[in-house]
């Protein structure tokens, strides 16, 4: 997501605790994160596992991130996310090696602390900002769901959708236009009912928040009524990157008894337009492999397979239509359409994914011009600018590395932030860069040393997807492609898959 979102998203049921770096507090700490807890409704059992991994957190802060005698602080916050409970414990001392505290062999405490904050807590994450170090610590609510969280909308989960639907729907179409704010409240529900709390965007649970987004324009959304006024569907346009003029439409979500009548064909057709009149350049949308409606859906309404995001969406995840478990982590074909006009694009991509590029180019109708850079056009001086998308943008277990700027010692950068996510455990993680910097031309190969391999082009934002398998196996034979287009983008992802070849 745009940073926007981090910036303008109004947290639910937030509050925070500030600290001194100093043991004598952290009782503190865990009265503080227990209180919560209990507010949000869990049992004593699982307070007191909250409680065991705020401890250890806060300690290993206070022993790692201070010298002895250094007066500090360190940060403690907590937020209903639609499992449960998330708590933040951030601290802005020294660099903290993670990956040499979490290995290490001895029966230190440090260890200790975090095998318990792993077998107390449901998620752990540990992320390195720059200006400071992250613990991400997540406990899911079993004893009560989002249907106690929002009791005044009674949310029900959906039943199977009739087998006949009434033949008054069926007479007519939809009446589709933007969302207004008091609407917020419908698609919440409709999105728990279809998803349970599998659904990737956590804020589209939230009225309140999907609401300030759509006032904000960070994302605009469309609502579907049939003709009779009854709530029938919701799609948005999101992901919007203000700089390059393009952005995600998904988000979709359709009442049972209107599916399969063009409900969320026509919300597509009203927001493809809606971005025109916008001016942006281009939308993409991600479509499921676990069967080939959705990417035929998409072809018909002018879009175009330009990637893969292999293993992008947790393995239970809930689609429409799909009961059974998935056999692994869901991939998604990359689809884009241009909204404004095209003719050709000069890029800096190295020859052995020359042939590749052009061919995805070509498909939307643009031509490609490749350059060699000279060495003057080679600039490292500066300090890289590099952007993480992990936990709350992302869905579990995969996470984004994006490389806004080259600059000194880039490889070494990025090559710090995926050791952090593979400590993280992130089963997977993408590393997005521009086509059109003339570093590209020589980092793509470094960048594959690492292991990141091709796996698509974003169109418009002109920038190569590459993706790393954090120790994940992928059966290829698995995903589902229907235009011959992705059926060449699967096969060229799978032989540059260095996993794949291992076997």
């Amino acid at each position: 997501m745009t940073d926007m979102f981090t910036e303008v998203i109004p947290k639910c049921s937030y509050s925070e605790l500030r600290l001194p770096n100093n043991e004598s507090y952290i009782p503190v700490a865990q009265s503080y994160v227990s209180q919560v807890a209990r507010a949000m409704g869990f049992d004593e059992q699982n307070v007191h596992e909250i409680e065991t991994a705020v401890y250890e957190a806060a300690c290993n802060v206070i022993e790692h991130a201070f010298r002895a005698d250094e007066r500090a602080e360190f940060t403690i916050s907590c937020e209903r996310v639609p499992t449960g409970i998330g708590i933040v414990v951030k601290d802005r001392g020294t660099p903290w090696d993670a990956e040499r505290i979490i290995n290490r062999t001895s029966g230190s405490s440090a260890e200790t602390g975090f095998q318990k904050m792993r077998r107390m807590m449901d998620e752990v994450r540990i992320l390195g900002l720059g200006d400071g170090k992250e613990v991400h610590l997540t406990k899911h609510l079993t004893t009560k769901t989002v249907e106690d969280y929002l009791d005044a909308c009674d949310v029900k989960v959906f039943d199977a959708p009739p087998k006949v639907r009434p033949s008054s729907l069926e007479k007519g179409g939809f009446h589709v236009r933007l969302m207004r704010p008091e609407e917020a409240v419908q698609v919440a529900k409709a999105v728990y009912k279809a998803y349970r709390y599998t659904y990737a965007y956590d804020h589209i649970y939230y009225p309140d928040r999907m609401a300030h987004l759509n006032e904000a324009g960070s994302i605009i959304s469309a609502v579907a009524f049939s003709e009779s006024g009854v709530f029938a569907g919701h799609c948005s346009i999101f992901n919007i990157d203000e700089h390059a003029r393009v952005a995600e439409i998904g988000q979709a979500v359709v009442q049972p008894e209107f599916r399969g009548m063009g409900c969320l064909v026509d919300l597509t057709q009203f927001l493809i337009k809606e971005g025109r009149t916008r001016g942006l350049v281009g939308l993409y949308v991600r479509a499921v492999t676990n069967h080939t409606f959705s990417q035929s859906v998409s072809e018909r309404l002018g879009f175009r397979s330009c990637g893969m995001i292999l293993a992008y969406a947790p393995e239970n995840v809930t689609f429409r239509g799909i009961t059974e478990h998935l056999k692994q982590r869901e991939t998604f074909t990359m689809e884009f359409q241009y909204l404004i006009k095209q003719h050709s694009q000069t890029l800096y991509v190295p020859e052995h994914h020359r042939g590749m590029v052009k061919r995805l180019y070509a498909s939307m109708g643009v031509d490609v011009v490749f350059q060699i850079p000279d060495a003057h056009d080679l600039r490292y001086e500066s300090e890289p600018h590099i952007r993480v998308e992990a936990a709350g943008s992302m869905p579990p277990g995969f996470a984004k590395i994006e490389v806004r700027e080259y600059g000194s010692n880039v490889v070494q950068h990025v090559a710090a932030r995926l050791r952090e996510l593979r400590f993280s455990q992130y089963d997977v993680i993408a590393l997005e860069i521009s086509m059109m910097a003339p570093e590209t031309h020589v980092m793509i190969k470094e960048f594959e040393k690492l292991g990141f391999f091709f796996s698509g082009i974003v169109p418009g934002k002109n920038t190569l997807m590459l993706q790393y398998f954090n120790n994940i196996e992928l059966d290829y034979s698995l995903i589902k492609v229907h235009s011959e287009m992705g059926k060449e983008i699967l096969s060229y992802v799978e032989a540059h898959d260095p996993n794949r070849r291992e076997v």
